[in-house]
């Protein structure tokens, strides 16, 4: 029987068998072919020229490519859990900081030798491709990160394991220096899409809540007697184990929030919430009222 350690050194040698044999792609290429998943992402998706085509779209195409590759395998996984009706392993965290993911799921799923080789007959930059996608905005400090390292080594430790959380549209804030101060602005992460993620609409759930909300002044104040109710649309993100054997789910939920109602600013979802509560402009008023009260 060979060893998980003496598969990986295999796989390793020859990246490209994997698209086939592990990961179910059967004849498809990686790239270099009309036919190819890269240059498929690049014309269909994008709609623009390979010879025009900026490093942001380049990135997604590449992303979108490594994301077919695993789709197979990620169905299979959840697939053998049910099949096992096996006992789960939940993990809620208000934080998952999980980063980028783009070189983290190429060498876990042990395709960095094909990618490397892809970039070279393109002649792209990987360091530059990989500066295009944003740090996922889903945390902010070492509980986030902590997260991040249990879902993955539950991964690939093959363990029935899935995370929840949250999927906030902002980090806690971007930082820049100015005249020898730290500013604090927005950050956007999901300014672009998130080639990662699969958004799953019919899975959506609401939850009654007996209040609505005001924000004022910079600080958020329940209305009684006005219910809300909060709707959760899952999204959905493949947490690939080291050897790509298995992938397991991250699913965080973006909150719409019906009833809000904002004096300064517009909001309409649990993002815009957590980074009204975290932002240093408005931090001081909520901490102020939790103080006093």
């Amino acid at each position: 029987m060979v060893s998980n350690a003496t598969a990986n050194r295999q796989a390793l040698q020859d990246p490209a068998r994997l698209l086939g044999t592990q990961y179910g792609c059967g004849p498809v290429q990686f790239a270099g072919t009309s036919e190819a998943l890269y240059e498929r992402h690049l014309l269909f998706d994008t709609g623009v020229d390979l010879a025009t085509a900026t490093m942001r779209d380049r990135f997604e195409a590449l992303a979108r490519s490594v994301r077919d590759i695993l789709s197979q395998r990620w169905l299979l996984t959840e697939k053998t859990y049910q099949d096992q009706n096996c006992k789960r392993l939940y993990y809620l965290s208000m934080e998952f900081l999980i980063g980028r993911s783009l070189a983290d799921n190429v060498a876990n799923l042990l395709l960095s030798p094909l990618a490397m080789e892809v970039l070279k007959e393109k002649k792209l930059d990987f360091l530059e491709i990989l500066e295009q996608e944003p740090d996922a905005g889903l945390g902010n400090g070492g509980l986030g990160r902590l997260a991040a390292c249990f879902i993955e080594s539950a991964a690939t430790l093959q363990l029935p394991a899935m995370g929840y959380g949250l999927r906030y549209e902002y980090g806690i804030f971007k930082q820049s220096i100015q005249n020898g101060w730290q500013q604090e602005l927005p950050d956007n992460w999901l300014r672009s899409p998130d080639p990662w993620e699969v958004a799953r609409p019919n899975e959506k759930v609401e939850v009654s809540v007996g209040c609505s909300f005001e924000l004022s002044g910079g600080t958020l104040r329940p209305v009684p007697g006005r219910p809300t109710t909060l709707i959760g649309i899952p999204f959905d993100r493949p947490v690939i184990g080291y050897g790509g054997s298995t992938i397991n789910t991250l699913k965080r939920l973006r909150v719409n929030v019906v009833g809000v109602v904002l004096n300064e600013v517009r909001a309409d979802s649990s993002d815009n919430y957590y980074y009204y509560h975290y932002h240093p402009k408005y931090y001081k008023h909520y901490q102020t009222e939790v103080s006093e009260g």
